[in-house]
């Protein structure tokens, strides 16, 4: 498994673990937890399976393809600032 698929599943099993973390968080506060599982999964019963399922199936090549939709024709700032000495 090269590097870039092991990135990616990396990527892939932290969205999976952050989903779970998000629902056991919740804990038994049974009106928080529809709260937010209408925010998460999108109001709509199963649709967070989409969600993770289009998470899951993704490639690198589907994330760069994304990545260049995203930021084509858009100006990009980067900047840097020096941190104090402290010694």
């Amino acid at each position: 498994m090269g590097r870039r698929r092991k990135e990616l599943q990396r990527v892939k099993t932290q969205y999976d673990a952050d989903f779970v973390r998000g629902v056991e968080r919740i804990g038994d506060l049974a009106e928080s937890l529809i709260d937010w599982l209408r925010v998460k999964c999108f109001a709509k019963r199963g649709r967070y399976k989409n969600s993770l399922k289009l998470v899951r199936e993704a490639t690198a090549e589907d994330l760069k393809a994304a990545a260049n939709r995203w930021l084509a024709g858009r100006r990009l700032h980067s900047g840097s600032a020096s941190l104090p000495s402290y010694r």
